[in-house]
């Protein structure tokens, strides 16, 4: 995988030279994305924009040949590519068909001569997974593009006269062209859900390339639009039956392990001994001719490690395993370079053991299978079925308790919470708490970080413009049912920041994912399926446990889905109220948020009277990122700062 860079500016002011120091700067920030090489191309012409292109690569494919920034044969196109296109062979005998000429094996070639047949259009022919920006030098034009479902990210910055582009954010920070503004409207949508499901980022001028989307620079101006979108398609229950339909989904899984397993380099799998990530596993093990490696992480607290169910499955298959266990002190010393490649405040605790697998299998293999995106195919949460169950068991009590008598039971639940006692925090989870409408009920429920209740304390009550985004997304799903729209929605949202999280933290360990749930062909056949054959009653991926009941032991195929657990919850009340105290050092949380409310969360989450590990995870971790972005601290100088150091000790 790279890191892929581009700028051009129509000030038509700087000499070569000093465009050449930038694209250095940013491509330096990205080196962890491509340690085997990298390359620039720059145009300065009078008269025309000034155009940079810039590429760092881990070679995978055609690793003599594959350098970039390429060209065509006139250099009146060039390409800068960070993915793997896995119909490039068959891209490669049409295009050679129509009278295009190659020079190399390497699939980026294919997007060059690509784009000369199909242009803007090209994203419409790929199979795989990536991001590109290409240069028409005849028409003096930057197309960009992000693959179907976001499995690679591009980050870009517009001024009205200067573009930038990036896989990483440092990148475009590292130019000097843009410089780091806090973004108040994301950071709401931030607080609320933990990331932000539109295009923003929490820097001001900074945006996303969202999944499925292309872009153009021509002439002075920006367009984006929307090539492709995930749909619920037509259901496919008339056509077969049941048993059909799971043989058919095991082939398509099957084809979608065997294309991503195209490479030049050694090949492992990311082996979590969940249903997804073992189902890869063993469908790899039977396609590869010699023993599969397999790598899997762990906690030193076996309340939160799955690495007995990893070797269940790694012996079952018979893997060449490696493993590796995560301490405290490790986890919170690497938050900040975890925070860092991550350019953002980071959502799931699980980045970190992910970053310490990812460097493990870096010792013996360039390129890793995961198995993310199985979850938002086939309905894997429990936030479905239990979002399925307030809807249809709320709609009674919605309908027929008085309002006033709704409301006293909410303020009732909201003030017994902090108790922790078992029985109000089940409840606060049912219709119970919530008002009948989408926003309540659904993402207030489920989909936000810190609860609506704490963020009044906090003094950032966000009235609920912060899920405006998602509504957006849930308003023009035109799905037949509600479980399809969950599940569309969060193929559009949750499931681009995992992939975010898949991305930065295996390219800080310089080495490539790929994702076989989330071949676009198999995205597209998964939502078509009814959804009775996904979630039945409190149990999900119905359809995919019966696809691949006879690849895996009966132990995993029926065990509960842990989700890659992380005990912040016990760390936090160990690290006590020192916490609280090193938070309060950060300016923008002191600027934020009621230090007095702050200490009252920590008092309440150290005497357990109250869960508040979401939140104190999501103030850590934004205290961190602006020490880091705003503050220009170094992530090793923060690992050994106050806050970091009270939450990797070991006493209380």
């Amino acid at each position: 995988m790279c890191g892929i860079f581009a700028i051009v500016d129509y000030r038509n002011s700087r000499p070569a030279h000093s465009w050449g120091q930038i694209v250095d700067k940013a491509l330096d920030e990205m080196s962890h994305r491509g340690p085997d090489g990298s390359g620039m191309q720059i145009l300065n012409i009078p008269n025309t924009p000034n155009l940079a292109l810039g590429h760092v690569r881990l070679s995978i494919i055609d690793l003599a040949r594959g350098a970039q920034p390429m060209p065509n044969e006139d250099g009146s196109v060039w390409i800068s590519y960070n993915g793997e296109t896995y119909n490039h062979v068959d891209l490669r005998r049409e295009l050679e068909r129509r009278g295009h000429l190659f020079r190399t094996r390497c699939d980026t070639e294919a997007l060059v001569h690509g784009y000369e047949e199909w242009a803007t259009d090209l994203p419409l022919h790929l199979r795989g997974m990536g991001a590109f920006v290409i240069w028409d030098d005849r028409k003096k034009r930057l197309f960009a593009a992000r693959d179907r479902l976001g499995i690679k990210p591009i980050y870009y910055a517009w001024t009205g006269r200067t573009f930038v582009c990036a896989s990483e954010i440092k990148a475009i920070l590292a130019t000097g062209l843009i410089a780091p503004e806090l973004d108040r409207e994301a950071l709401r949508e931030y607080l609320c859900i933990g990331y932000t499901a539109s295009d923003r980022t929490l820097f001001r001028h900074i945006r996303k390339l969202l999944p499925g989307h292309r872009l153009v620079l021509a002439d002075g101006r920006l367009r984006i639009d929307r090539y492709w979108t995930p749909r619920a398609g037509r259901a496919v229950s008339c056509q077969a039956d049941e048993e059909e339909l799971a043989a058919e989904l095991c082939e398509k899984l099957a084809e979608s392990v065997r294309l991503r397993l195209m490479a030049d380099v050694p090949l492992g799998v990311f082996l979590s001994g969940g249903l997804d990530s073992s189902a890869i596993a063993a469908l790899a093990a039977r396609t590869v001719d010699r023993p599969l490696k397999t790598f899997s992480v762990g906690f030193d607290d076996p309340r939160y490690s799955e690495l007995s169910y990893a070797r269940t499955v790694a012996q079952f298959i018979d893997s060449e395993h490696h493993e590796v266990v995560v301490s405290r002190e490790e986890f919170w010393s690497l938050l900040p370079k975890a925070i860092w490649h991550e350019d953002e405040p980071i959502t799931f605790p699980s980045s970190i053991p992910l970053y310490v697998v990812a460097r493990l299998a870096r010792e013996h293999v360039k390129v890793v299978l995961t198995g993310e995106g199985s979850d938002e195919l086939f309905g894997g949460y429990d936030k479905y079925w239990a979002t399925l169950w307030n809807a249809r068991y709320g709609r009674l009590w919605w309908q027929t308790v008085p309002r006033a008598l709704q409301r006293t039971v909410r303020k009732v639940l909201e003030g017994a919470l902090p108790t922790g006692i078992p029985l109000f925090r089940a409840l606060a989870h049912t219709f119970l708490f919530y008002e009948p409408d989408f926003r309540s009920f659904a993402l207030e429920n489920f989909w936000r970080a810190i609860p609506a209740p704490t963020r009044r304390r906090l003094g950032q009550a966000t009235n609920g413009r912060a899920f405006g985004p998602m509504e957006e997304l849930w308003c023009r799903c035109d799905a037949g049912d509600l479980l399809q729209k969950l599940l569309l929605l969060d193929q559009q949202t949750y499931l681009v920041e995992l992939l975010m999280k898949q991305d930065q933290m295996s390219m800080a360990a310089s080495i490539e994912s790929r994702v076989p749930f989330l071949d676009h062909e198999l995205v597209e056949f998964a939502n078509a399926l009814p959804s009775e054959l996904k979630v039945r009653g409190r149990s999900g991926k119905h359809i995919l446990k019966r696809a691949v009941s006879r690849l895996l032991p009966a132990e995993i195929l029926e065990r509960r889905k842990m989700g890659f657990p992380t005990p912040i919850r016990t760390w936090f009340v160990k690290a006590g109220k020192r916490v609280g105290r090193e938070l309060l050092r950060n300016e923008l949380v002191q600027e934020l948020f009621r230090p007095n409310v702050i200490d009252e969360i920590v008092e309440e989450h150290v005497s357990r009277r109250a869960d508040h590990s979401i939140t104190l995870w999501v103030l850590t971790n934004l205290a961190l990122w602006h020490e880091i972005f705003f503050q220009n601290r170094a992530p090793a100088e923060l690992s050994r700062g106050d806050l970091v150091r009270c939450l990797a000790a070991t006493g209380s």
